[in-house]
């Protein structure tokens, strides 16, 4: 039986890989709006803040930098008890102070409380300790023009160097963007748009209820904008910097607190394991389980085969650690950040790490019953760039 599931596990990955290369998008069928219906492309950006003095006024210069206007930049703050709206105001920005705690509701009530993106087609979502490229929004906007019928462009992030647990989680995003979301758009099966950098049209803002109920609103609003049928790409040239944790505490208090238990909290709430079984976006969010469960997966196999020898006990190791190396000179080459190598030796432990932390959330949500996800603010730094 586990032969079975492994060869239909690979069967799907492999048909997986073939519709990455040789995929149609069935929406583009459809009947495009020319050019001249096209209404122009107005973006405005979005910045849910809370206890940001430290970073937000680098933020602000790196979005002007872009090329945005300090009209077209919405900064909301919520439950603020240090000098946030001090630094957006020295930079030259109006701060929208919301009656709300939490993220969630802070975007909800600039969408319908304070209907501030009226004027506007697109709204790109930064967070207040992250830095735009100076491409970013040249980048997002070329996507959209390119592609009428886009819903929301789903942009990338990069660690901002500091140490080995930020170069742990440069390649991660290395990953997960040039090799998972690549496949994901080209199926059309975007598991998750990054809250740092995600730019949604105003009327699928419309459409989409932010709830803080997963503690991870960005994956929720994508698993809803998925059941509504619109349309995610991702776009590799819109990227932003972002401000990693530098210690376990913190690193352990993101992902295990928020971030795992965000994931099965959504999985539970959509119904994602058990529904959709004709969904291609179901499909890929089960299929993504393995790549956090590589442990599990090799522990169960040395029990249903009992292999014998030293060699067929120690080399799928040996191939592990050979793969972890592969992905940590790939992206220590694309990103230009060669001092990921020196940290190569911790990075397959953090993997195993990451793997317990995600398998050991599930309890929480499943047998638990737990119903929300909770976040701990991480020690804040200045951005050094």
């Amino acid at each position: 039986m586990v032969r079975w599931i492994l060869t239909s596990v690979f069967i799907y990955a492999f048909l997986k890989l073939f519709v990455f290369i040789y995929s149609f998008d069935e929406r583009q069928t459809k009947k495009r709006k020319s050019k001249a219906e096209r209404p122009r492309v107005r973006l405005a950006t979005l910045l849910p803040a809370r206890n940001e003095e430290l970073t937000i006024a680098k933020t602000i210069e790196s979005i002007l930098a872009a090329g945005m206007s300090k009209h077209d930049i919405y900064v909301v703050c919520n439950d603020c008890s240090d000098n946030t709206e001090a630094e957006v105001a020295r930079c030259g920005i109006t701060p929208i102070v919301v009656p709300v705690k939490g993220k969630a509701y802070a975007i909800r009530y600039a969408i319908d409380t304070l209907k501030l993106f009226k004027n506007y087609t697109h709204v790109c979502f930064l967070d207040a300790d992250s830095l735009a490229d100076k491409q970013y929004f040249r980048a997002v906007k070329e996507c959209i023009e390119n592609d009428p019928l886009v819903d929301i462009v789903c942009g990338r992030s990069k660690s901002i160097p500091h140490n080995w647990l930020t170069a742990h989680r440069a390649v991660q995003y290395f990953m997960v963007h040039m090799l998972h979301r690549v496949s994901q758009s080209k199926i059309g099966a975007l598991l998750v748009i990054p809250g740092a950098a995600g730019t949604y049209s105003v009327e699928s803002l419309k459409k989409i209820v932010w709830r803080p109920d997963t503690g991870i609103e960005d994956m929720d609003a994508t698993f809803q904008a998925q059941k509504l049928g619109m349309k995610i790409v991702f776009e590799p040239r819109a990227f932003i910097s972002c401000e990693d944790p530098k210690t376990l505490k913190d690193y352990n208090s993101q992902l295990f607190k928020r971030w795992n238990r965000g994931y099965w909290l959504n999985m539970r709430k959509h119904g994602i394991l058990w529904q959709g079984w004709f969904s291609t976006f179901n499909w890929d969010c089960r299929i993504s389980l393995l790549d956090q469960n590589l442990l599990f997966i090799y522990l169960i196999a040395l029990k249903v085969f009992k292999p014998q020898s030293v060699v067929s006990i120690l080399g799928p190791l040996v191939v592990y650690v050979a793969v972890v190396l592969v992905e940590t000179i790939a992206a220590a080459y694309a990103e230009k950040r060669w001092d990921i190598l020196k940290y190569f030796p911790i990075f397959p432990f953090m993997r195993i790490y990451d793997s317990i932390s995600f398998m050991a959330t599930m309890p929480y949500i499943f047998v638990n019953k737990k119903e929300k996800s909770v976040w701990i603010s991480p020690k804040r730094y200045e951005i050094q760039t």
